[in-house]
Protein backbone atom coordinates (compact mmCIF):
# COMPACT_ATOMS: atom_id res chain seq x y z
CA UNK A 1 0.00 0.00 0.00
CA UNK A 2 1.38 3.46 -0.98
CA UNK A 3 -0.49 5.67 0.45
CA UNK A 4 -4.04 5.90 2.58
CA UNK A 5 -6.92 7.98 3.79
CA UNK A 6 -8.14 8.10 7.08
CA UNK A 7 -10.54 10.49 9.11
CA UNK A 8 -10.57 10.92 12.64
CA UNK A 9 -12.12 13.89 15.23
CA UNK A 10 -8.53 15.73 14.83
CA UNK A 11 -5.60 15.58 12.13
CA UNK A 12 -3.25 14.48 14.37
CA UNK A 13 -5.64 11.40 15.40
CA UNK A 14 -6.23 10.77 11.55
CA UNK A 15 -2.82 11.05 10.83
CA UNK A 16 -1.54 8.18 13.32
CA UNK A 17 -4.59 6.15 12.61
CA UNK A 18 -2.93 6.23 9.29
CA UNK A 19 0.69 5.56 9.69
CA UNK A 20 -0.91 2.10 12.12
CA UNK A 21 -2.32 1.53 8.33
CA UNK A 22 0.97 1.56 6.81
CA UNK A 23 3.08 0.06 9.26
CA UNK A 24 4.98 3.17 9.14
CA UNK A 25 6.61 6.45 11.52
CA UNK A 26 5.74 10.00 10.49
CA UNK A 27 9.16 11.06 9.15
CA UNK A 28 8.57 8.25 6.09
CA UNK A 29 5.35 9.74 5.09
CA UNK A 30 4.11 13.13 3.24
CA UNK A 31 1.17 14.40 4.67
CA UNK A 32 -1.83 15.99 3.03
CA UNK A 33 -4.67 17.49 4.78
CA UNK A 34 -7.81 17.35 2.90
CA UNK A 35 -10.28 18.23 5.90
CA UNK A 36 -10.01 20.21 9.00
CA UNK A 37 -11.96 19.11 11.86
CA UNK A 38 -14.67 21.26 12.76
CA UNK A 39 -17.11 21.26 15.27
CA UNK A 40 -20.44 22.59 13.67
CA UNK A 41 -23.07 24.52 15.08
CA UNK A 42 -23.58 23.78 18.93
CA UNK A 43 -21.05 21.44 18.78
CA UNK A 44 -23.45 19.02 17.44
CA UNK A 45 -25.10 19.58 13.70
CA UNK A 46 -22.82 19.69 10.61
CA UNK A 47 -19.83 18.73 12.40
CA UNK A 48 -17.04 17.26 10.13
CA UNK A 49 -14.04 14.74 10.93
CA UNK A 50 -10.47 15.59 10.14
CA UNK A 51 -9.39 13.95 7.03
CA UNK A 52 -6.04 13.30 5.91
CA UNK A 53 -3.91 11.17 3.22
CA UNK A 54 -0.88 9.75 3.76
CA UNK A 55 1.65 8.64 1.04
CA UNK A 56 4.52 6.81 1.32
CA UNK A 57 8.01 8.51 0.55
CA UNK A 58 10.12 6.25 -1.70
CA UNK A 59 13.90 6.75 -1.35
CA UNK A 60 15.26 6.62 -5.25
CA UNK A 61 18.05 4.72 -3.94
CA UNK A 62 15.70 2.00 -2.56
CA UNK A 63 13.86 2.05 -5.73
CA UNK A 64 16.88 1.49 -8.00
CA UNK A 65 17.76 -1.21 -5.47
CA UNK A 66 14.75 -3.12 -6.00
CA UNK A 67 14.57 -2.99 -9.60
CA UNK A 68 17.80 -3.64 -9.90
CA UNK A 69 17.04 -7.22 -8.53
CA UNK A 70 15.43 -7.84 -11.93
CA UNK A 71 17.42 -10.52 -13.44
CA UNK A 72 16.91 -8.24 -16.87
CA UNK A 73 17.75 -5.48 -15.22
CA UNK A 74 20.90 -6.42 -13.00
CA UNK A 75 23.50 -5.09 -15.71
CA UNK A 76 22.93 -1.72 -15.14
CA UNK A 77 25.11 0.49 -12.73
CA UNK A 78 22.83 1.99 -9.65
CA UNK A 79 23.42 5.23 -8.53
CA UNK A 80 26.36 6.45 -6.96
CA UNK A 81 25.26 7.51 -3.66
CA UNK A 82 26.97 11.46 -4.43
CA UNK A 83 25.69 11.46 -7.67
CA UNK A 84 22.68 13.85 -8.68
CA UNK A 85 20.57 11.58 -10.61
CA UNK A 86 18.53 14.36 -11.86
CA UNK A 87 20.76 16.71 -13.16
CA UNK A 88 22.71 14.81 -16.47
CA UNK A 89 19.63 14.32 -18.76
CA UNK A 90 18.31 18.04 -19.34
CA UNK A 91 19.60 19.88 -22.76
CA UNK A 92 20.76 23.40 -21.78
CA UNK A 93 18.81 26.36 -22.53
CA UNK A 94 21.80 28.96 -23.36
CA UNK A 95 20.06 31.40 -21.38
CA UNK A 96 23.59 33.02 -20.43
CA UNK A 97 27.61 32.05 -19.51
CA UNK A 98 26.03 31.05 -15.97
CA UNK A 99 23.22 28.29 -16.95
CA UNK A 100 25.92 27.23 -19.81
CA UNK A 101 28.15 26.01 -16.76
CA UNK A 102 25.66 24.05 -15.86
CA UNK A 103 24.55 22.25 -18.88
CA UNK A 104 24.70 18.50 -18.39
CA UNK A 105 26.56 15.34 -19.39
CA UNK A 106 25.52 12.73 -21.27
CA UNK A 107 25.76 9.82 -19.30
CA UNK A 108 29.23 7.52 -19.68
CA UNK A 109 28.09 4.38 -21.48
CA UNK A 110 30.67 1.51 -21.99
CA UNK A 111 30.64 0.55 -25.60
CA UNK A 112 32.10 -3.05 -26.51
CA UNK A 113 33.85 -3.77 -29.62
CA UNK A 114 31.29 -5.96 -30.65
CA UNK A 115 28.06 -3.59 -29.56
CA UNK A 116 25.06 -3.78 -32.06
CA UNK A 117 22.98 -0.69 -32.18
CA UNK A 118 19.48 -1.34 -31.00
CA UNK A 119 16.41 0.11 -32.88
CA UNK A 120 14.18 2.24 -31.35
CA UNK A 121 11.73 -0.47 -31.18
CA UNK A 122 13.93 -2.74 -29.30
CA UNK A 123 14.61 0.35 -26.40
CA UNK A 124 10.65 0.61 -26.47
CA UNK A 125 10.20 -3.08 -25.49
CA UNK A 126 13.19 -2.20 -23.04
CA UNK A 127 11.19 0.77 -21.48
CA UNK A 128 7.80 -1.55 -21.20
CA UNK A 129 9.47 -4.07 -19.66
CA UNK A 130 10.94 -1.45 -17.25
CA UNK A 131 7.75 -0.26 -16.60
CA UNK A 132 6.13 -3.87 -15.76
CA UNK A 133 8.94 -4.05 -13.07
CA UNK A 134 8.17 -0.65 -11.78
CA UNK A 135 4.32 -1.83 -11.41
CA UNK A 136 5.34 -4.41 -9.35
CA UNK A 137 7.49 -2.69 -6.88
CA UNK A 138 5.08 0.03 -6.66
CA UNK A 139 1.95 -2.35 -6.75
CA UNK A 140 0.62 -0.24 -9.52
CA UNK A 141 -1.31 -0.69 -12.75
CA UNK A 142 0.77 0.71 -14.97
CA UNK A 143 0.39 2.06 -18.62
CA UNK A 144 2.89 3.22 -21.11
CA UNK A 145 3.16 5.85 -24.15
CA UNK A 146 6.25 6.07 -26.05
CA UNK A 147 6.63 8.51 -28.34
CA UNK A 148 9.72 8.08 -30.66
CA UNK A 149 11.58 11.40 -31.56
CA UNK A 150 14.67 12.42 -34.12
CA UNK A 151 17.23 11.30 -30.85
CA UNK A 152 14.84 10.95 -27.85
CA UNK A 153 12.25 8.59 -26.23
CA UNK A 154 9.56 10.70 -24.83
CA UNK A 155 7.99 8.36 -22.40
CA UNK A 156 4.75 9.02 -20.08
CA UNK A 157 3.76 6.68 -17.64
CA UNK A 158 -0.47 6.56 -17.52
CA UNK A 159 -2.77 5.02 -14.85
CA UNK A 160 -4.90 6.45 -11.73
CA UNK A 161 -3.45 9.99 -11.23
CA UNK A 162 -4.58 9.95 -7.32
CA UNK A 163 -1.89 7.01 -6.98
CA UNK A 164 0.41 8.06 -9.51
CA UNK A 165 2.31 10.82 -7.05
CA UNK A 166 3.93 8.44 -5.61
CA UNK A 167 6.05 7.49 -9.07
CA UNK A 168 6.25 11.39 -9.19
CA UNK A 169 8.17 11.89 -5.68
CA UNK A 170 8.71 15.00 -3.87
CA UNK A 171 9.76 17.84 -6.43
CA UNK A 172 9.93 15.29 -8.59
CA UNK A 173 12.85 13.21 -7.20
CA UNK A 174 11.59 9.50 -7.92
CA UNK A 175 10.72 10.56 -11.52
CA UNK A 176 14.02 12.08 -11.86
CA UNK A 177 15.34 8.68 -10.67
CA UNK A 178 13.66 6.61 -12.63
CA UNK A 179 14.23 8.30 -15.85
CA UNK A 180 17.87 8.35 -15.15
CA UNK A 181 17.50 4.34 -14.71
CA UNK A 182 15.41 4.07 -18.04
CA UNK A 183 18.34 5.98 -20.12
CA UNK A 184 21.19 4.06 -18.55
CA UNK A 185 19.16 1.30 -19.76
CA UNK A 186 18.46 1.61 -23.13
CA UNK A 187 21.90 3.30 -23.69
CA UNK A 188 24.11 0.13 -22.28
CA UNK A 189 26.43 -0.47 -25.05
CA UNK A 190 25.10 1.56 -27.42
CA UNK A 191 27.02 3.51 -29.69
CA UNK A 192 24.60 6.49 -30.04
CA UNK A 193 23.29 7.94 -27.69
CA UNK A 194 19.14 8.40 -27.21
CA UNK A 195 17.49 10.96 -24.70
CA UNK A 196 14.30 9.47 -22.55
CA UNK A 197 12.20 11.62 -21.48
CA UNK A 198 9.88 10.28 -18.51
CA UNK A 199 6.93 12.12 -17.49
CA UNK A 200 3.37 10.87 -16.00
CA UNK A 201 0.13 13.19 -14.81
CA UNK A 202 1.50 15.91 -16.88
CA UNK A 203 3.86 16.73 -14.02
CA UNK A 204 7.01 18.53 -16.23
CA UNK A 205 5.06 21.27 -17.43
CA UNK A 206 2.91 21.60 -14.13
CA UNK A 207 6.24 21.78 -12.46
CA UNK A 208 7.57 24.37 -14.98
CA UNK A 209 4.60 26.69 -14.52
CA UNK A 210 5.16 26.92 -10.97
CA UNK A 211 8.68 27.43 -10.86
CA UNK A 212 8.00 30.39 -13.31
CA UNK A 213 5.62 32.03 -11.14
CA UNK A 214 7.50 31.82 -7.99
CA UNK A 215 10.79 33.13 -10.41
CA UNK A 216 8.70 36.17 -10.93
CA UNK A 217 6.93 36.98 -8.01
CA UNK A 218 10.59 36.19 -6.36
CA UNK A 219 12.29 38.91 -8.93
CA UNK A 220 9.64 41.81 -7.94
CA UNK A 221 10.17 41.14 -4.44
CA UNK A 222 13.74 41.86 -4.73
CA UNK A 223 13.13 44.93 -6.84
CA UNK A 224 10.96 46.18 -4.27
CA UNK A 225 12.64 45.33 -1.24
CA UNK A 226 16.08 45.65 -3.18
CA UNK A 227 17.51 42.37 -0.72
CA UNK A 228 19.08 38.79 -2.85
CA UNK A 229 16.43 36.00 -2.31
CA UNK A 230 17.78 32.57 -2.25
CA UNK A 231 15.46 29.83 -3.54
CA UNK A 232 15.10 26.59 -1.77
CA UNK A 233 17.36 23.74 -3.36
CA UNK A 234 16.59 22.07 -7.18
CA UNK A 235 18.19 20.20 -9.20
CA UNK A 236 19.87 21.76 -12.72
CA UNK A 237 16.60 21.37 -14.88
CA UNK A 238 14.77 23.50 -12.51
CA UNK A 239 17.48 25.95 -11.96
CA UNK A 240 17.89 26.23 -15.59
CA UNK A 241 13.99 26.98 -15.24
CA UNK A 242 14.80 30.08 -13.27
CA UNK A 243 17.47 31.08 -15.04
CA UNK A 244 15.75 31.24 -18.41
CA UNK A 245 12.52 33.16 -16.99
CA UNK A 246 14.29 36.21 -15.33
CA UNK A 247 17.42 36.31 -18.15
CA UNK A 248 15.50 39.24 -19.63
CA UNK A 249 13.95 40.61 -16.48
CA UNK A 250 14.89 44.37 -16.26
CA UNK A 251 17.22 45.47 -13.20
CA UNK A 252 17.34 41.26 -12.04
CA UNK A 253 20.30 38.77 -12.20
CA UNK A 254 20.73 35.14 -11.36
CA UNK A 255 23.37 32.77 -10.29
CA UNK A 256 23.48 29.44 -8.58
CA UNK A 257 25.70 28.98 -5.84
CA UNK A 258 26.28 25.67 -3.59
CA UNK A 259 26.90 21.95 -4.20
CA UNK A 260 24.91 19.46 -5.74
CA UNK A 261 22.05 18.25 -4.00
CA UNK A 262 21.55 21.83 -2.25
CA UNK A 263 22.96 23.75 -5.06
CA UNK A 264 20.56 26.60 -5.45
CA UNK A 265 19.29 30.09 -7.23
CA UNK A 266 19.93 33.21 -5.63
CA UNK A 267 18.18 36.22 -7.34
CA UNK A 268 19.31 39.83 -7.11
CA UNK A 269 18.77 43.52 -8.08
CA UNK A 270 21.68 44.50 -10.44
CA UNK A 271 23.82 47.03 -8.99
CA UNK A 272 23.61 49.65 -11.32
CA UNK A 273 19.88 49.76 -11.20
CA UNK A 274 17.85 52.01 -9.67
Amino acid sequence: MSYVITSADSVEKAIEDGLKKLNTTRDKVEVEILQEASKGFLGLIGSKEATVKLTTIVDPKNLVRSILQDEELDEIEPLEESQDSSQEFYEDKKVDEEVCQEAPKEPETSVKENSKQMTYQEKEEKILLFVEKLSQVFDLEMDTRIEEKEESLEVEILGDENKLGIVIGKRGVTLDAIQYLMTRMVNKDQDEYTRVLLDTSNYRAKREKTLVSLAEKTANKVLKTGRNIRLEPMNAAERRIIHSALQDKEGIMTYSEGRDPYRRVTIQKQRDYD
